[in-house]
């Protein structure tokens, strides 16, 4: 949670947890950041009200979910946009948990060389904020 932005990161490793950019009453802003790659063990979470945007991301791989998060107590609506991607490979699903409205979500302008996610049936509003698909 808070700000980050500018800065650069070999890797963001979460190996038996989640990778979380957090939400409610404090959401996170990250912005204008690079990441070479991004290795999550389990879900690759955006809570609701974080705002991931701008950034360039190397290869993400998370072994279980592409996530949102509803948290009840969010200031703002949650926005994933203008971010570029490699290639993003998700184990498991898109889903959206705890009550967090796809309608609440800003995915827009993202481009990537490739999206992959074994189980699809949730993605279509995470799918339209992406070019690669």
């Amino acid at each position: 949670q808070g700000d980050v932005s500018g800065s650069h990161f070999c890797e963001l490793e979460s190996e038996k947890g989640d990778i979380e950019f957090g939400g409610e009453a404090c959401p996170i802003t990250f912005s204008g950041n690079s990441v070479r790659s991004v290795v999550v063990g389990k879900d690759f979470k955006f809570e609701e009200g974080a705002w991931v945007t701008e950034n360039f991301f190397g290869s993400v791989t998370a072994d279980d979910d592409f996530q949102f998060n509803g948290s009840g107590a969010a200031i703002r609506d949650t926005k994933i946009t203008d971010n570029s991607f490699a290639d993003i490979d998700i184990a498991d699903k898109c889903n959206w948990n705890d009550g967090h409205d796809e309608g609440d979500a800003d995915i827009d302008g993202n481009s990537c060389t490739g999206f992959n996610v074994a189980d699809d049936g949730d993605c279509d509003v995470v799918f339209d904020g992406f070019d690669c698909v």
